[in-house]
């Protein structure tokens, strides 16, 4: 609307409830900049249906706009270890 731009962030999970997500670093470094419109849309408690075509049914949208990185809880989950 208006020329604005805003940075989306989209992600699934089977989880019930959208508090919780996995980012990259580039990812969260992307959404840090204060000068920048972003949102957040987690489709949550997707139902995973496994086998030889796996299916994603159902599906459950929750959107965070604005969406302030800041205000949540940023937790490194993995490390890259490389040879000196």
């Amino acid at each position: 609307k208006d020329d604005q731009k805003v940075k989306v962030e989209v992600k699934g999970t089977t989880s019930k409830r959208a508090d919780s997500i996995l980012m990259t670093r580039n990812e969260v470094e992307l959404h840090k900049s204060p000068d920048e419109s972003t949102a957040l849309i987690i489709v949550c408690d997707i139902n995973l249906i496994k086998g030889r075509e796996p299916e994603a049914k159902g599906g459950r949208l929750e959107v965070f706009f604005p969406w302030d990185i800041s205000t949540w809880e940023i937790t490194p989950s993995a490390y890259q270890v490389s040879r000196k």
